[in-house]
């Protein structure tokens, strides 16, 4: 083979490699640090435990969304912190509180755009 077709072909995987990762959703060569998939196991356990124990559950459930979170339920979508807070609130005070249970196990993380879809 001549070099100029091994060049040719080198040039073609790599360019195939960074449109597959960009396809993937994902900027060639983003990474996820080690503290980053600690920081989202712990968003995760964090989100279910305060929705099935609702300790403090008004402001450590509804801080588990950003700003402009949503949360879909029943028909429903409640908007951002006060929102959230309110129906968390009203779950338990209904009596509903720790009847969902949420067990966060085998939760897959990758690299995004812009951060992490997990």
């Amino acid at each position: 083979m001549n070099w100029k077709l091994i060049s040719f072909l080198g040039l073609l995987i790599a360019s195939g490699s960074t449109g597959w990762g960009i396809a993937q959703g994902r900027a060639p060569g983003a990474a996820l640090t080690p503290q980053d998939y600690i920081d989202i196991q712990r968003l995760y356990a964090t989100y279910a435990r305060a929705y099935a124990a609702g300790e403090g559950a008004d402001v450590v459930w509804a801080e588990t969304f950003t700003s402009d979170g949503v949360f879909a339920f029943g028909g429903r979508e409640y908007t951002g912190p006060v929102e959230l807070a309110v129906y968390v609130n009203n779950r338990f005070k209904s009596g509903n509180g720790g009847v969902i249970q949420h067990w966060n196990a085998n939760v897959i993380i990758n690299p995004a755009l812009g951060g992490a879809v997990a």
